[in-house]
This record gives structure tokens, C-alpha cells and sequence, in this order.
């Protein structure tokens, strides 16, 4: 069987994991569509784009900022959700979600494996990673960003992992004692030998010194067949090391430059992250907590690299459209604590809610595997995995992000304390690690993907409410707007905050919203006025006529519908149970 057709047909963890994740994404797809109000806001900027072939710096969405300088910091998404979408409506974009949320996981099941994770535990921490994430997995551009994010970490772990080896361990590592963790102290820097087997990336001159780069037919003919493992000592003679077979020299050379290659896809992460979505600021944090990690263990050489790599990412976020204009942007909005706490995505988890359990077990485990792991954690797994954990207690929207760096700092551990307290199990572990290489059986994952788009191309349902990929009227005023398509009101509207992205998706640019999810762009002021006016308080027919608002879309429960019920200037024109419409005589 040759490598190609073995590493596609037979199966791994890792192919295992990516089906599990994009079927049940598929399964619970309806209402991840139906759970963001800000998708068809998304959509709209991106099929704008798309038909303009610009990105707009002005605002053409509103009626209330029209005009206003406006910061896209998601417009490479958009765009391709847009594509998603014009290829196979809804469906596309459920598929592209699928696709996302599968990838994330499946990448990284794989970085936990190169990490020197075994194939079931690190099939089991992604698995748990997305299951803890569930909570905020919508079809937006924040997915991007979780990608982006977890190739981010993984690619600064890969790093600080082939540092920490030293020039000869990488041909050698210790592998697991017999005696306890105990004996070796850092779990992160000691990893079974059979993980680090590829001699493509490890050379070991010693094992491999008649390849091409070391034959004697690229030496002088008077060195003959042993010149590589006994060259020339004379330095000034014969000048060139490498030419000459100075195997041991240029071994370490190649190996510095292998251990710093991680650290060269922070570049293009970076750009690309900074035009898919503005969380692409986390990566700075990230860089911050790796800087002040290695003071504190006292590892110059990786602090130094580090602050070099935070200049890079830095320099690769200004690749964008809106230069320094976009980090200004996103460092403003997160600085405006009236907009982060009336924004629902950043509030804390409702731990009375079955959806943040998980996260909240996850804790407990890290608690329980620290304190009972008597071997020392190094300080920036610490700070990673504290962090985030405060981050997550903040805001819910952090709680994906902290799932995967949850998987990176424990699985490690929990593998490293699982091996040692059961020889059986470690061998167990390592057998079925050597089942297939990572990321295998491809060929199986492509058809069954291939077969499930094609059966929802064909009308099926695989979703648990069996009713397709569709807006329902259960979160946005779906029949409304079929009555205002028929009979379009004149003027301004006034509408329901997250109705304003489904509003856009229907009925631009022949409507323009009052308010969209876009809270960062309308800014504090216009917020303040639009709960003014949805609660109906003081003054709320002043924000009105200051709009010329002359129709309004709301839900029945709204204050501002038994106020309009109370004048005299106004009338409703439709109603049902879930969309109340209004126009002003």
C-alpha cells in the first residue's frame, strides 16, 4: 500500500474528530442560524462588496449614520460568507460553519499530537473543547478568529516545545520513567522518543550522513568515503564547513532554523486574522503572556523572541484596508464599557444554565489535575490557562477560546499523570497512537462530507428540528417583512436591535435600518437613544421625529408598542405573535 493511499483511506482520531464536529453542526445548524441577529448584517456587507468590488469607509447601511466613516473589521469574512451563500443560499452557509467549527477542532486534535499528546487524549480534549464551546458556535466571523486562534497558540508551542530539546535532545528525548513524573519535573519538556520519529524534520547526521547532502561525491575526491564522519579539522584550510561535511556544525544550524519556523506563520495568521475579524487583538495578549512567562522562567533567549515576534504580528496587522485605523478601532470599542456591557455576548456565563456547565467542570478538572500533579508547571502555562480562565468568567464569548487553551496546558499533564500512575494504560496509549499517522484517512473524510452536502443539496433535513436551514419567525419577523416586501411603508424605520442585521438582509438597499448589531460603529450615543425609545421613556417621541422615523418594527412585549397604542399619531398595520408594525399618520 503505498504512503498516499494509506494515509487517505485508513482512519484516524483526528478524521474521526473533523466528521463528529461538522454532522453535529449540521444537526443543531437551525438554530445556531436562527441564535444570531447579526448574520444577515454579515451577508449584506458581503455581497455589497462583492457587487461594488469596494469596501466601503462610509457608512450605506443606516439611515441614522449615513455617511458616518465607517470601519469594517470583519469585511474578509463577510466576504466569504457571501460566496457561501450565493453558491447555495443558506445551505451554503451552513456548510461553510460546518466546515469552520469541523477544521478548528480537527486542527487542533493535530497540534496536541505533534505536541506529543497520544491520539486518544487528544482526540478527547479537542472533543471536549468543542463541546465547552458550543456555547457561542454561530455562523459568523468569529469562527475565523477561534481558527486563527488556535493555529496562533499552537505555532508559538511548537516553538517553545523545539526549544526547549536543546541541539541533541530532539535526536534522543527521554522517554517516560518508570519511577514517576517526579523524576523529569517539566511535563511540557519531556516526551516519548517513538513522537518525535520523523527524520524529515529531526535530522540525526550520525544515522543519515551518506543522503545527498553529505555524500562524497559533494567533497573532494582525497577525503573518500569516511570524510563526513571524520572531516577536515582545519578550519582555515579548508574554509567552508558546510562544503567540506562539518556535519555537527551545520546539523545545529539547521536545527536553530527549524525550531524558529514556528514563529514565521505568525506573519501571515496575523494578516489574514486581521482582516477576518477584529479579535485579531487577542494575538498581542497572547505574545504578552508568552513575554512575561519566560521572565519569570528565566529564559532570556525566548523573551527576546517573543518581543521580536509581538513587533511582526504587530507590523502584520496593519496589512488591512484601514491601516492603523482598524486597531484604533477595536482598542475604542473595548475601551467603552456602556457598549461591552449591553452587548449580551460579552456578559459572564449564567452557570444556572446547562450550556456553561462544561466550562465550569473544565475549571474544576484544572484545579483537581493541578493540585494533585505533584511535578511543576511552568509559569506561562499557569498564566495561559489563568488568563483565559478570567476571561471566559467575564465573557461568555471567551469561553471557546479558553476551551483550546485549556486542551493545550492540560492534556499534556493529565497524559503525563495517566502514564505514570498505570503501565497499562501507557501502553495502551502508545499502541493505539501508532494506529495511524496524524490527520489520516482524508479519503473518507472528503466522501462522507461530499455525501452529507449532498443529500441537504437534495431537500433532506439532518437537523434535529427536522425543518431545514431557514430564518424562522421564532427569532426574526420573517412574516412581518413578507407584508412590508407587498406593502412598503414610506420613510425612516425604527427598529428592533437585533432584527436590524435580518432587516438588511431583506429589504436593503431600498430600506435602511435604524440600528444594526454593529454597536462598535453607532456608537454610545445612538444606543443610549435607542433604549430610550424602545422602553418608551421620556422623550422618546423627540429621538423619533429627530430620525424622521415614520414606521416602526418591534416584538408585541415592547413598551414602545403599548406607548404608539397610547397616541393618537400613529397606527399598526400588522401584527402576529411574534412582529408588531406601526406607521405615523
Amino acid at each position: 500500500m503505498s504512503e498516499l493511499f494509506r494515509r487517505a483511506l485508513l482512519p484516524s482520531l483526528e478524521m474521526l474528530l473533523f466528521l463528529l464536529v461538522f454532522y453535529m453542526s449540521l444537526f443543531f445548524m437551525p438554530d445556531m442560524l436562527n441564535s444570531d441577529g447579526d448574520l444577515g448584517r454579515h451577508l449584506t456587507v458581503g455581497n455589497y462588496i462583492l457587487d461594488t468590488r469596494t469596501i466601503p469607509t462610509q457608512d450605506v447601511f443606516s439611515h441614522t449614520r449615513y455617511g458616518e466613516p465607517l470601519v469594517l473589521h470583519e469585511w474578509l469574512s463577510e466576504v466569504v460568507y457571501a460566496f457561501a451563500y450565493r453558491a447555495a443560499g443558506l445551505n451554503g452557509v451552513a456548510w461553510l460553519t460546518a466546515l469552520l467549527l469541523a477544521m478548528i477542532y480537527f486542527v487542533l486534535a493535530i497540534g496536541l499530537r505533534a505536541l506529543g499528546v497520544s491520539a486518544p487524549l487528544a482526540f478527547l480534549a479537542a472533543f471536549a473543547a468543542y463541546w465547552t464551546g458550543m456555547i457561542h458556535q454561530l455562523p459568523r466571523p468569529h469562527l475565523f478568529t477561534l481558527l486563527c486562534f488556535t493555529i496562533f497558540i499552537l505555532c508559538i508551542e511548537m516553538y517553545r516545545r523545539r526549544a526547549s530539546y536543546g541541539t541533541n535532545a530532539v535526536s534522543s528525548p527521554p522517554s517516560f520513567p518508570s519511577g514517576g513524573a517526579e523524576r523529569y519535573g517539566d511535563a511540557e519538556r519531556y516526551r516519548d522518543m517513538e513522537r518525535y520519529r520523523d527524520m524529515e524534520r529531526y535530522r540525526d547526521t550520525e544515522r543519515y550522513r551518506d543522503t545527498e547532502r553529505y555524500s562524497e561525491r559533494s567533497l573532494p575526491t582525497s577525503y573518500g568515503t569516511n570524510a563526513v564522519s571524520s572531516p577536515p579539522r582545519d578550519a582555515e584550510r579548508y574554509g567552508d564547513a558546510e562544503r567540506y561535511g562539518d556535519a555537527e556544525r551545520y546539523g545545529e544550524r539547521s536545527l536553530r532554523i527549524s525550531r524558529l519556523l514556528p514563529l514565521g506563520f505568525l506573519f501571515p495568521i496575523t494578516v489574514l486574522w486581521a482582516n477576518f475579524n477584529g479579535a485579531f487583538v487577542l494575538g498581542f495578549f497572547v505574545l504578552g503572556l508568552y513575554i512575561v512567562g519566560a521572565l519569570l522562567e528565566r529564559e532570556l533567549r525566548d523573551v527576546l523572541m517573543f518581543i521580536g515576534a509581538l513587533g511582526v504580528v504587530f507590523v502584520a496587522s496593519l496589512v488591512n484596508p484601514f491601516g492603523i485605523g482598524l486597531v484604533q478601532h477595536v482598542f475604542g470599542f473595548m475601551g467603552n464599557r456602556f457598549l461591552v456591557d449591553n452587548t449580551v455576548e460579552y456578559l459572564s456565563p449564567n452557570f444556572h444554565n446547562i450550556s456553561a456547565w462544561l466550562f465550569g467542570a473544565w475549571i474544576v478538572f484544572a484545579i483537581l489535575l493541578f493540585g494533585r500533579f505533584t511535578t511543576r508547571v511552568r509559569w506561562t502555562a499557569l498564566l495561559l490557562l489563568g488568563a483565559w480562565t478570567a476571561f471566559g468568567l467575564y465573557s461568555a464569548r471567551n469561553i471557546a477560546n479558553y476551551a483550546v487553551v485549556a486542551a493545550i496546558v492540560t492534556a499534556p499533564v493529565a497524559e503525563m499523570w495517566v502514564v505514570n500512575a498505570s503501565a497499562f494504560v501507557r501502553t495502551r496509549l502508545e499502541n493505539l497512537d501508532r494506529v495511524a499517522p496524524r490527520g489520516a484517512g482524508w479519503g473518507w473524510g472528503v466522501a462522507l462530507v461530499a455525501l452529507l452536502i449532498f443529500l441537504q443539496a437534495q431537500g433532506i433535513h439532518l437537523d434535529a428540528r427536522d425543518e431545514g436551514n431557514q430564518f424562522t419567525n421564532r427569532a426574526f419577523p420573517v412574516s412581518a417583512v413578507d407584508y412590508l416586501e407587498k406593502n412598503p411603508p414610506p420613510g425612516n424605520v425604527f427598529n428592533e436591535y437585533t432584527w436590524g442585521g435580518y432587516l438588511e438582509y431583506r429589504l436593503f438597499p431600498k430600506q435602511r435600518v435604524f440600528i444594526d448589531g454593529d454597536n462598535d460603529f453607532f456608537g454610545e450615543a445612538l444606543v443610549r437613544e435607542y433604549l430610550q425609545v424602545v422602553n418608551a421613556r421620556e422623550g422618546w417621541e423627540n429621538i423619533l421625529e429627530k430620525y424622521k422615523v415614520r414606521w416602526v418594527l418591534v416584538p408585541p412585549e415592547r413598551a414602545l408598542v403599548q406607548a404608539l397604542a397610547r397616541s393618537e399619531h400613529w397606527h399598526q398595520v400588522y401584527a402576529d405573535a411574534y412582529a408588531s408594525v406601526w406607521v405615523k399618520e
